[in-house]
């Protein structure tokens, strides 16, 4: 009987794995689909990898090349060296460059500081006078034209030069082409200043103040002002607070600058 048992057992079960047969069959086609299935998966990732590729090539051949850059002189990003501007030295100095001044002054409250600062700390000090005459009328039309005069110093600073027209109410606008009268100025009950930088509605003359005990003694002796209307005045040189900012050597302040002074930014920005 125990033979018959053991001879039944034999016949039912697989001699290696000791699975039925049945068993063994379904695991077969088990692992048979999962393989089918990781290769179907490899395939058609394949044939998505090459149809990426193809329409790349397509892609490419329609493109066409951009030729752009970036640069950052802060960041020493680019092309651009920045130490070597420190080693290497030359007549391309940014004073000239006013569209510049009006970008880095309108967006850089850094740049814009450098520029209001000292100018508004400059006047709200005050005025020292000399003399032993009484001041105090002279000291109130000074604090009343605080303002325009820390405008004039600003935009002296920013472009490298600016100018204050001085205007009386009793004076008509052909009167601003002699030099000023005196005993009519008194009589003004009002004066304004117009205050504008050497770019704007400011064009001075080439024939010079050659009166070597005047101040303004090699400066223009006239200047041609635009106001915001498009109106035009030529006005005497007395009549004209001239500001130039930083001094530059002769070769460069009569023929580079144009008898202006340097711009503030212009050192500001190369350091």
């Amino acid at each position: 009987m125990s033979d018959n048992r053991s001879s039944a057992s034999n016949n039912n079960v697989t001699p290696i794995t000791g699975l039925s047969s049945e068993l063994v069959a379904a695991i077969e086609k088990l692992s048979s689909d999962r393989y089918h299935g990781v290769f179907d998966s490899i395939e058609e990732t394949g044939h998505k990898i090459a149809d990426t590729i193809q329409s790349s090539i397509v892609v490419d051949k329609t493109s066409k090349t951009v030729k752009d850059s970036y640069g950052n002189s802060l960041l020493a990003i680019g092309t651009h060296d920045k130490v070597e501007s420190f080693t290497n030295y030359g007549f391309s100095n940014d004073t000239l460059n006013y569209p510049l001044w009006l970008a880095l002054y309108n967006d850089s409250w850094v740049f814009r500081r450098a520029i209001d600062k000292p100018a508004q700390d400059e006047i709200r000090c005050g005025i020292t006078l000399q003399g032993t005459a009484d001041k105090t009328e002279v000291q109130k039309l000074i604090k009343k034209a605080r303002f325009d005069l820390i405008k004039l110093l600003q935009w002296g600073a920013l472009f490298g030069g600016a100018g204050a027209v001085m205007m009386f109410d009793n004076m008509k606008d052909e009167d601003y082409a002699h030099p000023m009268n005196w005993n009519k100025i008194k009589q003004a009950k009002v004066i304004r200043y117009y205050v504008t930088d050497r770019w704007y509605g400011l064009q001075q003359s080439d024939v010079t103040v050659d009166d070597m005990s005047d101040l303004d003694f090699g400066k223009p002796k006239y200047y041609t002002v635009t106001f915001p209307d498009g109106k035009q005045m030529t006005c005497h040189h007395d009549f004209v607070l001239r500001y130039e900012h930083r001094t530059a050597p002769p070769l460069i302040k009569n023929g580079q600058l144009q008898g202006w002074g340097y711009a503030e930014g212009s050192h500001i920005l190369n350091e």
